[in-house]
């Protein structure tokens, strides 16, 4: 079993079971799990549920490898949004190291080198990719209006990094 989350309140989790010698692997998503919550100033926000986050990953087998998408404050970001992405981050590290679960971090630029070498590195080709190299999860990485679940399409392809055994 091979785990990749795209650690952001808009990203998800891939799990990718393989499916033996004559069987394509499986795959199934979670998008990342949010409750609505009020500040001290009464303003609504959302933020990742520990709690369910930590029960997606307890269906993950000990043994496996889960990757983690390396991130970190990015150029023109507000305070808010980068404290609130950073907590997610380390909130996903924190519950595999609980759970007992083998993890590793990888920075974009790193999986995207390997495995889009040749393709544009912007957010919108990760889709058609990860659909190419995942036919039978293609269709859940678009939503009803044809939207591109980016998320999905970037944890599905941390997941098939660590399958491949990069690091």
């Amino acid at each position: 079993m091979f785990v990749g989350i795209d650690p952001g309140l808009e990203g998800a989790v891939a799990i990718v079971r393989d499916g033996g010698a004559h069987a394509a692997p499986s795959v199934v998503f979670h998008d990342a799990p949010a409750v609505e919550t009020k500040t001290s100033t009464g303003k609504r926000r959302r933020i990742l549920d520990a709690a369910e986050m930590a029960r997606i990953l307890r269906a993950v087998d000990q043994g496996s490898l889960v990757t983690i998408e390396h991130v970190g404050p990015m150029p023109k970001q507000g305070v808010v949004s980068t404290f609130t992405f950073g907590m997610g981050y380390g909130l996903w590290q924190g519950i595999c190291a609980a759970l007992g679960l083998r993890y590793q971090l990888v920075h974009s630029t790193r999986w995207k080198g390997q495995l889009m070498a040749g393709q544009p590195k912007v957010k919108e080709a990760v889709v058609p990719h990860a659909s190419r190299l995942y036919p039978g999860a293609a269709a859940e990485l678009w939503t009803e209006r044809r939207r591109a679940l980016t998320g999905r399409a970037d944890a599905l392809l941390l997941a098939h990094y660590g399958r491949l055994g990069l690091r």
